[in-house]
């Protein structure tokens, strides 16, 4: 409530940008098969597709070569030193319209976060993996240690690990911001929800249907050791 999202101007891809982009014809059961094509590491993807200027956000450019290199540090951060097939590589390619738009929210998001005065790093991301960790049951956070251990690594490892990786470190920002700047302004009260359970109580009900009736789910029971 009061808050405003900053204004976006985006600039449209290029018609057919993706038309270029066709699977192999398909080559005669006799003729003899081609080589294989070798797998493209993130860093040596070729984007020369995508137009100089992806994007434009209250009058900034956002250039490709801004673009690709967020997307290969997440796709290094994500994929470590995995290799991707042409028709992985296709796929991505195809999904560029999106990626970029991925990347203009975060752009917006980011430029949030630094007014409110929250910068994503890696000490944040530990200290809210633990803290959530931490709200867990004793037996929970046990079984999970021991699943670990079973694959020969520890939590705190994989909790280093893990808040290595750009996008936790954005997603834990953005429930930090959600906390500090969202949150505050929604006052609701006890009455007015109650109200709005009345009038939409459909809302919170699983869909039922003349063919399926009946909402099936089951029910855990630990055993006593």
């Amino acid at each position: 409530q009061g808050y405003r999202m900053k204004k976006l101007t985006i600039g449209i891809l290029a018609a057919g940008l993706f038309c270029g982009i066709a699977g192999t014809a398909a080559t005669d059961a006799k003729a003899p098969k081609s080589p294989k094509t070798p797998k493209v590491s993130p860093d040596k993807m070729d984007w020369s597709f995508l137009p100089p200027v992806v994007a434009e956000i209250d009058g900034k450019k956002i250039t490709r070569a801004e673009f690709v290199k967020d997307i290969e540090k997440q796709l290094a951060s994500a994929s470590g030193k995995v290799q991707f097939s042409p028709q992985q590589i296709a796929m991505m390619k195809m999904m560029a319209g999106e990626m970029v738009n991925g990347y203009i929210d975060k752009m917006i998001m980011m430029d949030l976060f630094k007014k409110a005065g929250i910068k994503p790093s890696v000490e944040m991301a530990i200290k809210a993996m633990k803290e959530n960790l931490a709200k867990r049951s004793p037996a929970e956070l046990q079984q999970i240690k021991q699943q670990f251990a079973m694959s020969g690594t520890t939590l705190d490892e994989v909790i280093a690990k893990q808040a290595k990786l750009p996008q936790i470190q954005d997603q834990v920002a953005y429930y930090a911001w959600l906390k500090a700047v969202v949150v505050p302004k929604c006052k609701v009260t006890v009455a007015e929800a109650k109200e709005f359970y009345k009038k939409n109580s459909k809302l919170f009900m699983p869909p039922v249907s003349a063919e399926d009736p009946y909402c099936p789910s089951h029910i855990l029971i630990t055993p006593k050791r």
